[in-house]
């Protein structure tokens, strides 16, 4: 049987890379733009060629980007791009779709998906999984939806809806992960393929903070954003497992906060996480007075690279250069390897 060939586009720290390996592929390129993304992705998994280009070139259908696209796979090594038959992980950035960035319809970045087009147009014959955040099926998007899938649909033959394509949603902690993070994972197929069932579970029992961060956890990179003082009034009465309500209840100064930043009868917020549950998905950023959606250590403190790392599954002893700020974006930011292992092991066919 021979081994699968995958390509990395928007690789980023190497997430989709390590999930394709571990699904049994051979990863023959890693894309990204970004110097310290590809620097790490090069570092940790040196048997992948790691290639620095902006995929805003390839972010529209014509002759030039179907052409560029070409030259690209032939630059990887692939001698014929119309007869390859390898796979495709898409995973391109998700802030202008996410609750983070504030689900933005305008932000220009969402038009970066689209560059998967004149590469499926350049691949006849190729296959590709595509990962983003599950809001990107949000109703507010309904005019991206309708131009990518209508190409998909002139390409290879089929038809796609978000309503079909919400059952491809994938939680985290179905799959052996640490953190209730969910995913948006699915294929584009060959033309006639039968479109695949979503990855089964493989876990019953959710492993909870406890599994990740026992006797046995050892933080290689102990970095971590600081906590104010402002942020470290405000969790002053929250237990773990709780959120901002336990701190209206018993502090005024923290009541007073809540009234005058709207957060009265808002559960989920100020959260820390539980030692006896699933962390709650992490974050890239930590923004000042902890975001709307940045959960806490059950210590009250702001969580390690190293415990990041853990959440999102990626190697303990993987290095990530840059900043402390760059690093926890590009850990945060990572595609769980584990996730896509199991997307890719569902979608894909076996080589003969």
């Amino acid at each position: 049987m021979n081994t699968m060939e995958a390509i990395s586009w928007f690789c980023g720290l190497g997430g989709s890379a390590l999930g394709a390996v571990l699904a049994g592929a051979r990863v023959i390129a890693a894309i990204d733009y970004d110097d310290w993304m590809l620097a790490s992705h090069e570092l940790n998994m040196r048997d992948v060629k790691a290639v620095n280009f902006d995929m805003q070139r390839l972010a529209k259908l014509d002759p030039s980007t179907i052409a560029l696209a070409r030259d690209l796979l032939i630059s990887f090594g692939i001698a014929n791009p119309n007869t390859w038959e390898g796979t495709h992980v898409f995973t391109a950035p998700c802030p202008g779709f996410s609750k983070g960035g504030r689900m933005n319809p305008n932000d220009p970045r969402n038009r970066l998906i689209f560059a998967m087009i004149p590469i499926l147009a350049a691949t006849p014959k190729s296959r590709l999984i595509f990962e983003n955040v599950p809001t990107f099926l949000a109703e507010k998007y309904k005019d991206i939806h309708t131009e990518l899938f209508n190409g998909i649909r002139e390409l290879r033959g089929y038809e796609l809806d978000r309503h079909f394509l919400r059952r491809y949603v994938l939680y985290g902690p179905d799959y052996g992960l640490f953190q209730t993070r969910k995913r948006l994972i699915f294929p584009i197929m060959q033309n006639g393929e039968s479109f695949p069932n979503p990855p089964p579970k493989t876990v019953l029992d959710h492993r909870v903070f406890s599994d990740a961060f026992g006797p046995s956890f050892v933080d290689r990179d102990v970095r971590r954003p600081p906590m104010t003082r402002l942020e470290k009034r405000l969790v002053k009465y929250i237990e773990p497992g709780g959120d901002i309500r336990q701190g209206i209840e018993r502090d005024w100064f923290v009541r007073e906060y809540a009234e005058e930043n709207g957060l009265i009868g808002r559960s989920n917020l100020l959260k820390v996480a539980s030692r006896n549950a699933p962390m709650q998905t992490v974050v890239a950023k930590c923004g000042a007075n902890i975001s709307r959606i940045e959960t806490l250590h059950p210590d009250k403190r702001r969580f390690t690279h190293g415990e990041v790392r853990r959440a999102q599954g990626i190697p303990d002893k993987w290095v990530v250069l840059g900043s402390s700020a760059k690093a926890r974006e590009m850990i945060g930011n990572a595609v769980p390897p584990v996730l896509l292992k199991n997307a890719f092991l569902s979608y894909i066919p076996k080589c003969d």
